[in-house]
């Protein structure tokens, strides 16, 4: 280290210039020796972030250049071993790459696959005997060739179209074109497995396809895989057909008002027995009675089994009760006569009433009543047949072409004429 001022070499542990005396800076630590714990962190940044460690060496190199030393080392001891585990690693890999294509390539690979993978059958059935299988009415269960199939069955047409074999250098690829169209008439969604066996009828492995909500008549083709053994056979397969769902959904009614009302009723289609959707209504799960009447929710499951609830209503009341007016006598009589009004609602029977009135001369009176939802009506009691004395009467005099015609009127009760044959007018 040389002074700034003189140009003298001078110790680096040195406050001043000996030989000038000039300020050389703060002296180096005197604690300043190797660590080994430094060297430790260096090695670990050197493996996981280098930088931090090469950071570290330039802050302590001024100050403390043997830790500084001990840090540098750690973190270019670590960072060779991880490129030098990289290496091993790759190594390790390709070697292991390339004696898997080594092995394709001389066959040896297919033979391991051969030994611990069942063959299948090189040959096809020529024929199927149908009680190998089952059928009822949520599955049915067919048998098909693979190479031309055309399975048809009252909901479905399912046809195989032919394998697709190729050889990518490495291994097999097998696909299966499946053609499904719906011959219902309805839409339906189908579950399709594909079963390989071998030549003894063992399952070696399944693929399932799954069609949703296909539409009457309409078709579509998707692909499957199928096993195949080293020359390219396709042995026997076995076709399931799925039904998801026949049966019919239901659904349960909630009605907000269940007693009478004069009020309008809603009712809400609640807890369908599966996922459904309603195609009627708008769509929407309720409806509003403003009178008496019926209505049917239609709707379907997710498979496109149709299904309807039908709602009724027969308590809404808008009308006033049905009156009748008994009377205590309907003969002639001098007595008071009673009237009593009697109250009938269609929907709530017969009503309790203490309405009454008391005639003591002929005339009418008007009953005014009202039923339990607020409905109110009047009724018109009327009575002629009391007489209070003699009775009178008026004769009308009128000059006709033949005479003069004499009519009894402003009779005082109710009158028989006991002569001139009953009749109230007499030509003079």
């Amino acid at each position: 280290m040389y002074s700034s001022r003189c140009g003298n070499a001078i110790d680096r542990n040195y406050a001043v210039c000996s030989y000038c005396g000039c300020p050389i800076g703060n002296p180096t630590d005197t604690d300043d020796r190797k660590s080994s714990g430094f060297a430790l962190l260096g090695f670990f940044l050197g493996i996981t972030f280098p930088i931090i460690g090469l950071i570290l060496y330039l802050v302590y190199e001024s100050k403390k250049p043997l830790r500084a030393k001990s840090v540098g080392k750690g973190t270019l001891i670590g960072f060779l071993s991880k490129i030098l585990l990289a290496a091993v690693i790759l190594i390790i890999y390709f070697c292991f790459i390339g004696g898997m294509i080594h092995g394709i390539s001389d066959g040896s690979f297919f033979e391991w696959m051969d030994s611990h993978v069942p063959e299948i059958s090189d040959s096809l059935p020529n024929e199927y005997d149908s009680s190998d299988y089952f059928e009822d009415d949520n599955t049915n269960y067919f048998a098909a060739d693979a190479s031309e199939n055309n399975i048809s069955e009252n909901n479905a047409d399912i046809k195989f179209g032919d394998f697709i074999i190729e050889y990518n250098g490495y291994y097999h690829n097998t696909m299966l074109d499946v053609t499904v169209k719906n011959t219902s008439r309805k839409r339906c969604s189908y579950s399709i497995t594909i079963e390989a066996v071998d030549k003894n009828g063992a399952r070696l492995d399944t693929d399932m396809i799954f069609v949703d909500r296909l539409n009457k008549e309409q078709e579509i083709t998707l692909q499957a895989f199928e096993y195949v053994d080293e020359a390219g056979n396709a042995g026997k397969m076995s076709a399931k057909v799925n039904w998801i769902d026949k049966e019919i959904p239901t659904a349960e009614l909630h009605y907000d008002r269940t007693i009478g009302t004069k009020e309008p009723v809603t009712v809400t289609l609640i807890n369908p027995s599966k996922d459904i959707i309603i195609t009627n209504n708008g769509g929407k799960n309720t409806y509003t009675f403003t009178k008496n009447g019926k209505f049917i929710f239609e709707y379907e499951d997710n498979a496109g089994n149709p299904g309807e609830t039908m709602a009724e209503v027969t308590w809404i009341d808008k009308d006033a009760p049905i009156a009748t007016i008994e009377y205590s006598t309907t003969e002639d009589t001098t007595e008071p006569v009673v009237a009593t009004l009697h109250l009938e609602d269609p929907n709530m029977g017969l009503l309790p009433t203490t309405q009454t009135y008391t005639f003591t001369k002929n005339g009418e009176y008007i009953f005014n009543f009202e039923d339990s939802l607020g409905n109110k009506g009047t009724k018109t009691a009327k009575v002629n047949w009391i007489y209070s004395g003699n009775l009178t009467a008026d004769i009308k005099y009128e000059k006709t072409d033949d005479g003069v015609l004499a009519t009894l009127v402003n009779e005082s009760g109710k009158i028989t004429i006991t002569n001139n044959g009953g009749n109230r007018t007499y030509l003079l």
